[in-house]
């Protein structure tokens, strides 16, 4: 049973140094397979296609783990009364970007990303005649890979800031959004190196 808790909810019995150094793993694998798979980092969990360097597709990935865990530390600095120890903060939103790493080798599959591809040249007609049951099967795989991600993220930050309740609810939800717009414009502006 406390395998499972050290599963679903590692940030109790982890310290930061190994959420981040499990979470450098998982960052390096995922730029990786981005840059093989042909697939792009957009703001903090959306991601598309297009061709990247194995270096822009590092970035984006920083960048995107880089915002959201500034951003969060700060917010835990201002509202928590506890110390805050930032690698504590940093390794666990690392270590949550994992979650992600399903949709990503999924989408690098090539048949996929070939009907993804489609899907954007397909009418509404075309695609009540021809159901993408692919599609909805990763669309699917993808959420729940989303709700595993903001679920970690979200237990990662309230662990390391020590917070509970409306504040730690409200400062995730605000910071997690300021994140999403400024990572959305950092990524596009590394895939135009």
């Amino acid at each position: 049973m406390k395998s499972l808790k050290k599963i679903v909810d590692p940030f109790n019995y982890y310290s930061g140094e190994r959420t981040f150094a499990v979470g450098v793993v998982g960052l390096f694998a995922a730029a990786l397979v981005n840059h093989l798979g042909g697939e792009t980092t957009r703001g903090i969990v959306s991601s598309g296609y297009g061709d990247l360097s194995f270096i822009q597709a590092l970035c984006q990935i920083l960048a995107a783990w880089i915002i959201l865990s500034t951003l969060l530390y700060l917010a835990a600095r201002l509202l928590s009364k506890s110390k805050i120890r930032m690698i504590d903060l940093y390794g666990n939103q690392l270590l949550a970007r994992i979650a992600l790493f399903p949709v990503l080798l999924l989408g690098a599959l090539s048949p996929l990303r070939s009907a993804a591809l489609q899907l954007t040249k397909t009418s509404p007609e075309e695609l009540a005649a021809h159901f993408p049951i692919g599609l909805i099967a990763f669309g699917f795989t993808a959420l729940i890979c989303l709700v595993w991600f903001f679920l970690w993220s979200y237990r990662g930050y309230a662990v390391a800031a020590n917070l509970k309740g409306w504040k730690a609810v409200v400062s995730y939800m605000v910071c997690y959004l300021l994140a999403e717009i400024i990572g959305g414009l950092c990524t596009a502006w590394i895939a135009q190196w």
